[in-house]
């Protein structure tokens, strides 16, 4: 089922008997974060999914308020024992959550620990450090 607001479409459907994706397009901002929420809270039962999956591939814009609502949605998910993981972002979606420290939210990211160094940062053996 989808909803249409002004500029974003959620899209909401199961992915198993206890857990569910939401697809979001268009923009998720300070405009439209009250439309997603309410789409969320009428269509998802947080209380009975285990998981929820979140593909923001399709993200155009996204600001302060949207990376709020989601860092909250997860919160509130967690509260009620569901586990909410972005699957996909659009490289805007990234940028804003992995520079306000939710990195961990990217499912589909490795861990920082694991990742593997910035190309030309690694030393090569014997080089002196700088």
């Amino acid at each position: 089922m989808d909803t249409v607001t002004n500029r974003l479409v959620v899209t909401v459907a199961s992915a198993g008997a206890d857990a569910a994706r939401v697809t979001v397009s268009g923009n998720l901002d300070v405009l439209t974060t009250a439309a997603f929420q309410s789409r969320l809270e009428s269509a998802l039962p947080l209380d009975r999914l285990g998981l929820l999956e979140l593909d923001l591939a399709e993200v155009t814009f996204f600001d302060v308020a949207g990376a709020r609502h989601v860092t909250e949605l997860h919160r509130a998910a967690a509260a009620r024992r569901c586990r909410v993981v972005v699957v996909d972002a659009s490289d805007v979606v990234e940028l804003v959550l992995v520079a306000l420290g939710h990195r961990d939210l990217l499912g589909y990211l490795r861990p920082e620990a694991d990742a593997s160094p910035e190309p030309g940062g690694e030393q090569l053996p014997g080089a002196a450090a700088p």
